[in-house]
């Protein structure tokens, strides 16, 4: 059985493959296969579309499964080549505001950081908070900035990971 999909899921997965046409579940007893059509005679299982777009179909759907709610993600880079950051960003950033979903991540990619605050800034509300921790002798500290200091420091080349 397939089962077509929406059209807000296969947007978005356009851009890791400008190609995408469709994408359908085959089930074929307790198994299910993720299968995308990308204009060519067969259609292509989802893992060999490569991990940046498995990845951004499970952010979709998390998302999406958490409206109202939040979202985590570790490492939020991995797996995506960093010319795909800053659309996937305006991706978050759109899902989130339509569905009221606060999004937690994690990254060690400067470039990451950079595509964010792109991805927030044209906006009526900056709505992206950057915090990195810090071990003091106290123990871990959070350190929050706000746009102006974000901004501020991916201009003189600072330190923010």
């Amino acid at each position: 059985m397939e089962i077509k999909k929406d059209k807000e899921i296969i947007d978005a997965l356009k851009i890791l493959e400008p190609r995408l046409k469709d994408i359908k579940i085959r089930i074929t007893g307790v198994d299910a296969t993720i299968l995308v059509d990308i204009g060519k005679e067969r259609l292509m299982p989802l893992p060999l579309a490569g991990l940046g777009m498995m990845k951004i179909l499970r952010l979709i759907i998390y998302m999406l499964k958490a409206s109202h709610g939040c979202v985590l993600i570790d490492e939020i880079e991995v797996g995506l080549h960093w010319k795909a950051l800053l659309p996937i960003w305006q991706l978050i950033e759109k899902i989130a505001e339509q569905y009221n979903v606060q999004v937690f991540a994690t990254t060690h990619s400067l470039e990451c950081i950079h595509a964010a605050v792109e991805a927030f800034s044209n906006k009526e509300k900056f709505k992206l908070g950057i915090f990195r921790l810090e071990e003091t002798k106290q123990g871990i500290k959070s350190v929050a900035y706000d746009e102006n200091t974000i901004k501020a420091v991916l201009d003189n080349d600072l330190e923010v990971r």
